[in-house]
């Protein structure tokens, strides 16, 4: 970006300079060095993602499939979320223009649970500290920074009312903090989910609103749910106090979490969706997630074309290591924990 003060830095709108004014900051970072060994990395281990995209325009050939949607997901979190807020998005994409071309055309579909679901500014003002803390090396703007910057950037759009809306519920919601959660309808028509989010005052109306989508991995379900056009509720624990009902439940209460029915519920990712894809198989075949078996009724997931040993963790390693790379920022969570005479 041009440097603050500069002639194109005076012929930016006050409004706009005024946003982008914290990111400014940040100009520096793309010519160190600890960032140019981080980028290469990251295009090192993003490489046969890349190279495969450069032939198909999915993970999973000509369509999106479930892979596609599991690593994006966490992709979406790092570069988007994250990544843009320090500048890291645009020197990755360049290197990376495969990548970056389906990211696009990922993140411009319905069904990413961040176009319609969870609103960028609402997930910052609930989130910020907390992914702070998450990733103690990078300096997190202030949300007033950050939300100017969204909002120069915003475009309207409309949800297709064939798709059904998700209902975000903030655990507990019981009489007491020990109550589960109401389930009904239980017929299995519509699927409960629990991922992480928190109550938040909206300033634009001045409503209290249930902000989800903390759970990375519960955004994987809640795509394909979207894209399969099956309705949901998600119970959105608070990162920092999970309810009391569902702490009692698990022995490691980490999500998401999915309501089988019966009073129970179950956890772990792949089994998530590996349930959410049989207990809903034409859905599954309709949105291009599943396919028939030729000359059978059975139905099965339509397989990544990508090598197995190539899993969405490994993408989410390489994208995490990117954005958190040493040395942290000055004021950073990171930083201010370093004693004052070493920081000196």
């Amino acid at each position: 970006p041009c440097d603050v003060g500069s002639e194109a830095h005076k012929a930016i709108e006050e409004e706009e300079r005024e946003a982008d004014g914290e990111y400014s900051q940040q100009a520096g970072r793309c010519a160190s060095a600890a960032f140019t060994a981080a980028l290469d990395t990251l295009v090192e281990k993003l490489g046969v993602l890349e190279e495969h995209l450069g032939r198909h325009a999915y993970c999973c050939g000509e369509r999106m499939g479930v892979d596609d949607v599991m690593r994006f997901v966490v992709l979406q979190i790092l570069f988007t979320t994250l990544g843009e807020l320090w500048g890291m998005t645009a020197p990755a994409y360049a290197r990376l223009p495969h990548v970056a071309r389906w990211m696009g055309s990922m993140a411009a579909k319905d069904s990413n649970p961040f176009k319609y679901v969870h609103d960028g500014e609402m997930y910052y003002r609930a989130h910020r500290d907390w992914w702070a803390t998450k990733m103690p090396q990078r300096l997190f703007p202030e949300v007033e920074q950050v939300v100017s910057r969204m909002r120069l950037k915003q475009t309207g759009t409309e949800w297709d009312p064939a798709h059904p809306r998700a209902v975000v519920l903030c655990e507990p919601s019981g009489p007491t903090p020990e109550s589960g959660p109401s389930v009904e309808p239980d017929d299995g028509s519509t699927v409960h989910l629990v991922g992480l989010g928190r109550p938040v005052i909206d300033p634009r109306d001045g409503a209290l609103k249930a902000v989800g989508g903390a759970c990375t991995f519960g955004t994987t379900v809640e795509m394909l749910l979207l894209e399969m056009r099956v309705p949901y509720v998600l119970h959105a624990l608070d990162p920092d106090a999970k309810a009391a009902w569902y702490v009692n439940m698990f022995e490691k209460a980490f999500t998401p979490a999915m309501y089988v029915g019966g009073g129970v519920w179950m956890q772990e990712t792949a089994d998530i969706v590996a349930k959410v894809l049989a207990d809903h198989p034409e859905s599954a075949v309709r949105a291009g997630l599943s396919e028939r078996v030729e000359g059978e009724q059975e139905v099965r997931v339509r397989p990544s074309l990508l090598p197995a040993e190539y899993t969405p963790m490994s993408n989410l390693l390489a994208g995490w290591y990117y954005c958190a790379y040493e040395p942290c920022d000055v004021g950073s969570e990171a930083h201010k924990a370093i004693e004052e005479e070493e920081r000196e």
